[in-house]
């Protein structure tokens, strides 16, 4: 068995992909899986069941140091009988395996729901901690506007979700939206600052994400209804220079459950 008894420090994205990694793996192994406790899990329809002791421990370093049919051998040859920990780790696994996400993932439709007979599309943005976490990070008005001039068409709808409503890129593309009369609506919890879930789930339910780096919107992307997602070239070729793996393999577009439309 594969577990996680150490929970990934970061917020609901990062947990969401550590979860996402232990399962993918188990998945190729054909072997069962679980987690210790964790409402972020339950809230997206996972079993988090685990309290027992591990005996190992294994990280994505070595998942990657070899082809997956060797590190399967080794699985077998090494840990097969014994309880083993998937430490903390986010997209350098994301690519790897290929598994359905929506086979692991069962979110339920929003409370709140989208417009019917309409393309929703979602334009996250993210603030707050990225400011110190990496500026290049909080994506320019230039970025949404682009791809809100790329998706606009009859029967669109936009939905704008964010954690900062003093954002300025926030603040700019809704004054562009008021002044160019598009359809658009902010998210529930934008909106009324309950809870963030009722963002997800919307976020989910959309036909395609104008995306921020943040994993919260790259989990709406591979979970609930299949869609295509944008991203910022800036950002991207900012990644890719310094060998982020998921930001590599993402431009090859070749995981079924992730599918990348277009980097502007």
């Amino acid at each position: 068995m594969i577990t996680i008894s150490e929970l990934h420090p970061g917020r609901f994205g990062n947990k969401i992909l550590h979860y996402n990694n232990l399962a993918q793996i188990a998945k190729f192994l054909e072997i069962d899986y679980n987690s210790v406790s964790c409402p972020v899990y339950s809230s997206v329809g996972v079993v988090n069941s685990f309290s027992g002791r591990c005996e190992l421990e294994i990280d994505a370093s070595l998942v990657l140091s070899m082809s997956k049919d060797k590190f399967k051998d080794l699985y077998l040859d090494k840990y097969i009988n014994r309880t083993v920990s998937l430490l903390p780790c986010l997209g350098e696994l994301f690519f790897h395996f290929n598994h359905n996400t929506r086979d692991i993932f069962n979110v339920s439709k929003p409370v709140h729901s989208l417009t019917e007979h309409t393309k929703n599309i979602g334009i996250h943005f993210r603030g707050t901690d990225f400011h110190n976490w990496n500026q290049q990070s909080i994506l320019s008005k230039e970025y949404y506007i682009n791809c809100i001039e790329d998706t606009l068409d009859m029967g669109v709808k936009y939905y704008i979700f964010t954690d900062d409503k003093n954002l300025i890129s926030y603040k700019q593309v809704i004054e562009y939206l008021e002044q160019k009369n598009i359809d658009f609506e902010l998210g529930h919890a934008t909106r009324s600052g309950e809870d963030f879930m009722h963002d997800f789930l919307q976020l989910c339910d959309t036909d395609i994400i104008i995306s921020s780096p943040s994993t919260f919107a790259i989990c709406a992307g591979f979970m609930g209804r299949e869609k295509r997602c944008y991203h910022s070239k800036k950002w991207v070729e900012s990644r890719k220079s310094v060998d982020d793996i998921f930001w590599v393999e993402l431009t090859k577009n070749l995981n079924k459950n992730y599918i990348l439309e277009k980097v502007i």
